[in-house]
């Protein structure tokens, strides 16, 4: 479709879109603290003092899938990561639109 045969919603929707899938970086996943052992047996955590960690969690061809996230990349991952629902989120409202066309038989 012709950007002349969209309303100003859509363009601009459509717009904000594209600037943050050009511009700006993100991943899919949710960021999540665990408490885990690191395998040192001389560790405070082989006592059961477990280590506060943080994982990036998703699904891959429905099978979970988790990585280990530094804390020195926490805010970089916590970001990007709301990146992602930002442009998802963009998504459904585009496809509202098209939803509405739809049901409203203006295809």
């Amino acid at each position: 479709m012709h950007k002349s045969g969209m309303s100003r919603k859509e363009r601009e929707i459509r717009s904000n879109l594209a600037q943050k899938v050009a511009c700006k970086e993100f991943v899919r996943g949710s960021i999540s603290l665990r408490k885990d052992v690191c395998g040192n047996p001389n560790c405070k955590c082989a006592k059961g003092e477990r280590h506060l960690c943080l994982y990036l969690s998703q699904r891959k061809r429905g099978k979970p899938k988790q990585l280990y996230i530094p804390w020195k990349l926490e805010k970089q991952a916590k970001e990007w990561t709301r990146e992602y629902i930002g442009i998802k989120q963009l998504l459904e409202k585009i496809s509202d639109i098209y939803l509405k066309k739809i049901k409203n038989r203006e295809v």
